[in-house]
């Protein structure tokens, strides 16, 4: 009972007023440091503390040797089960990892072979891969000269318009399995589009996206071919209109919004000659003073004055060929709005 006694009269002798005041303004940068120590060493901690992860890894083999084909079915996936601390499995990017079935030096035959996972960050450890090894069945290829034709898509385009295409070069050497050269007799580039042509035409063009995406094929991806197109002389002067003309077609202004400058006697600015080229069978769809449009651009003019402004045109329909058309340069007179 002494001791109680002697607490609660230390307990009233406390000046608690100056003791708060104490606590936030005495040493206060030691205790300010002592408080971000606290915090640094517990996330350092956690940090520091190990996790599970399951992640499904996308498969693909590499280095397949020249001449040699995987003519057995893959898995797309496989799972990989990892241990690392919360700092280094914040760093794992799903789109670098890969998991690989290196066949460096594989022969023709089916093998077992051992699944490989790139694109960790450091301090990842793989504890085990399901399956760790796959069963790969490799064949020898074959070698074709493919023929090699052009993919001309001739929707709205008259019948009978082109006279002949010639491509360059006329074949391309393919590997793959001896099967899949059964029912091949040629292959077809990306699609060539034609709808504004007019004229005889020179493209590049490349093999159709649906043979670089198969797996058993082997050829140059990158490899382009030049396509001529030519078109029917006696067919085009039928059904394409040689030139059109149409007079005192609107020029428009483009300005930015906070643009403090105009053009004087704007709407007197007009495009008096055009002469352009429109397939006959596209005429009935065209409107020149709608479907072109000229313009002068004032955006980066900062003062008053006259200028000589370039008129340029935006927006032409693909079917239309704009073969001239004047005055290519105005002359205007800049003013304050």
């Amino acid at each position: 009972m002494k001791t109680v006694k002697l607490i609660l009269r230390l307990l009233r002798h406390i000046n608690y007023r100056q003791l708060v005041i104490d606590v936030f303004t005495k040493n206060i940068f030691t205790k300010m440091f002592s408080v971000i120590g606290a915090f640094t060493i517990f996330f350092y901690i956690e940090r520091q503390s190990e996790i599970d992860k399951v992640i499904d890894v996308p498969l693909t083999t590499t280095d397949v040797p020249e001449m040699l084909n995987v003519s057995s079915p893959l898995p797309e996936t496989v799972v990989a089960f990892l241990k690392g601390n919360k700092g280094d499995m914040a760093l794992l990017n799903m789109n670098n990892v890969k998991a690989v079935v290196p066949l460096t030096g594989a022969l023709v035959g089916t093998k077992k072979y051992y699944v490989r996972l790139h694109g960790l960050p450091e301090g990842i450890q793989v504890l085990r891969i399901l399956p760790a090894k796959i069963s790969i069945q490799l064949s020898k290829v074959t070698m074709r000269w493919i023929k090699v034709k052009p993919n001309l898509d001739e929707s709205g385009f008259p019948d009978n318009l082109i006279a002949e295409t010639k491509i360059d070069p006329p074949s391309l050497k393919m590997y793959g399995p001896k099967d899949i050269f059964k029912d091949m007799t040629s292959v077809r580039t990306e699609p060539i589009s034609i709808g504004n042509l007019r004229r005889d035409k020179e493209i590049e063009v490349e093999l159709d996206a649906v043979y670089k995406s198969n797996p058993k094929l082997k050829f140059n991806k990158d490899k382009k071919f030049t396509v001529n197109i030519f078109i029917n002389e006696k067919k085009n002067e039928t059904e394409v209109s040689q030139t059109g003309k149409n007079y005192n077609i609107k020029i428009n202004l483009k300005s930015g919004e906070e643009q403090p400058f105009t053009v004087k006697d704007f709407d007197s600015l007009y495009v008096t000659n055009v002469v352009y080229d429109v397939p006959e069978v596209q005429q009935d769809l065209f409107d020149p003073n709608m479907d072109l449009q000229f313009f002068i651009d004032i955006t980066r003019i900062n003062r008053t004055g006259v200028f000589n402004l370039k008129v340029k045109y935006e927006n032409l329909p693909e079917y239309v060929e704009l073969l001239n058309y004047s005055p290519k340069t105005i002359r205007v007179k800049i003013i304050k709005k």
